[in-house]
């Protein structure tokens, strides 16, 4: 087939040759192949796009770390308090004082409130310790 058809008339009358010619017509999308100057544009527009879109995800990946500086803490916060409500004890850190109780081959850590707070089987050292004392002081005897 012929690359070109009725180039020879003008636009208005083309039509008409294609209109009188042709075996149906449809409307459809095609590719029209571009001119150099329009080539150049597309290539310039291309450039500037590209230029602008790396611009944006610059500002996207800097609010994407504040975002996620911000949500960390809350994120923390939310396993601790999860954990505690799962086994219904809080993590602290403070003073405790380890008992031994030497009849019964304990050993107990208290918290300075006076609760146990742990409680395991006295070593062989803790154990053949000497006792100072044959039993506990009050504070206030």
């Amino acid at each position: 087939m012929d690359k070109e058809l009725f180039k020879e008339y003008s636009q208005h009358e083309r039509i008409e040759m294609f209109e009188s010619n042709a075996d149906g017509v449809e409307e459809r999308v095609y590719f029209e192949e571009l001119t150099e100057q329009e080539l150049i544009e597309r290539k310039s527009r291309f450039a500037q796009r590209s230029i602008e879109a790396a611009r944006i995800e610059d500002r996207k990946k800097e609010a994407m770390e504040d975002f996620k500086a911000e949500l960390e803490p809350v994120k923390k916060e939310k396993l601790t308090l999860l954990t505690e409500i799962k086994t219904g004890h809080q993590e602290k850190f403070g003073r405790v004082f380890k008992m031994v109780d030497r009849s019964e081959g304990m050993v107990g850590f208290y918290s300075e409130a006076g609760t146990l707070i742990e409680q395991r089987p006295a070593t062989r050292e803790e154990r053949s310790q000497l006792t100072i004392a044959s039993g506990r002081r009050a504070v206030n005897q």
